[in-house]
């Protein structure tokens, strides 16, 4: 799910997430997500081909493989990615040795022959890549009566006003007041011993009281907070130079949390998209099987579900 800005979504997974959603689930997708696509891979043939376009670190692969495994369905199983992906090691070794990863892989340009798979699909990233051409690139891969289906980011899901929130947040630390690059001038002045430290270290403090007073009791602004909190306590006793490399891998973290998150609002689907690319996937030759929402057990929309049939 990684067509923009890849570098921001390699080093999300490098760190050897499973999902895009971090630590959200422990293994990989469940509830609703989970049992929709358990029910969808139950339901393909003995021996189907699946592709897993936008793959990530390989979630929706592996509970296709983990489908073929406890069903004998003997699945030939692919999965691309943007990124360069890197499945955790917390995935089970038997389900990983059967999916072929291609990372490096844009959406629109997979690396297979005509009519390679009788089933594509996508889990949050077909809308990242460039749909009109990813579309026609699916059709051209599918067999006739091959399936596409994918759960896309839409406007006006939970998800989406969660990122919304979320992006606000790490904006106004990273950008409006500036704590990390605040906090690196506190730690050079304390390691130059000079008296007029104290003047930066009380710019600090109003910039740490002003963000805690808008948007302390936020999630996302609790973390924030906690990190900074134990980039200060931690930094006596470390060099001037390990101290500021920390600040630094730590306000990189939450810069690269804060594009991809702008990254899923820019990508979700309005309903005049859905329009539009519902006509383009007409046009080719598919037939609209499905689109409608996925609502959650709490009745919120998390996902459009977007289920096409190549003729």
């Amino acid at each position: 799910m990684s067509d923009q800005n890849p570098e921001a979504w390699t080093h999300f997974w490098r760190q050897g997430h499973i999902t895009t959603f971090a630590t959200s689930f422990s293994n990989n997708y469940d509830g609703t997500l989970g049992n929709f696509w358990q029910n969808y891979f139950t339901n393909l043939a003995t021996h189907s081909r699946i592709l897993d376009i936008a793959c990530g670190n390989g979630a929706i692969a592996a509970l296709a493989a983990q489908v073929s495994m406890s069903q004998t369905k003997e699945f030939h199983i692919c999965a691309s990615d943007l990124a360069q992906i890197q499945p955790p090691a917390n995935l089970e070794r038997a389900l990983l040795d059967t999916i072929d990863f291609y990372p490096e892989t844009p959406a629109q340009q997979q690396p297979f022959p005509s009519q390679s798979f009788d089933a594509i699909v996508s889990n949050f990233g077909f809308e990242y890549s460039e749909t009109p051409a990813t579309l026609k690139e699916i059709k051209r891969l599918l067999v006739s009566q091959g399936s596409f289906v994918a759960l896309c980011h839409h406007t006006e899901s939970t998800l989406i006003q969660q990122a919304e929130s979320d992006a606000a947040i790490y904006q106004a630390a990273l950008d409006t007041h500036q704590l990390f690059s605040t906090l690196k001038t506190v730690l050079r002045g304390r390691a130059s011993g000079s008296t007029a430290q104290n003047k930066p270290s009380a710019a600090f403090n109003k910039k740490m009281n002003a963000f805690i007073g808008a948007h302390g009791k936020q999630p996302s602004a609790k973390e924030i907070i906690q990190s900074i909190s134990h980039l200060a306590r931690s930094a006596a006793g470390n060099p001037l130079e390990v101290q500021l490399a920390n600040v630094d891998d730590a306000e990189k973290e939450f810069t690269f949390a804060s594009r991809r998150l702008q990254h899923m609002q820019k990508a979700a689907l309005s309903d005049a998209a859905i329009s539009q690319l519902t006509t383009n996937a007409t046009e080719l030759g598919f037939a609209i099987q499905v689109q409608r929402p996925l609502i959650s057990t709490a009745g919120q929309t998390i996902a459009w579900v977007w289920h096409l049939t190549a003729h």
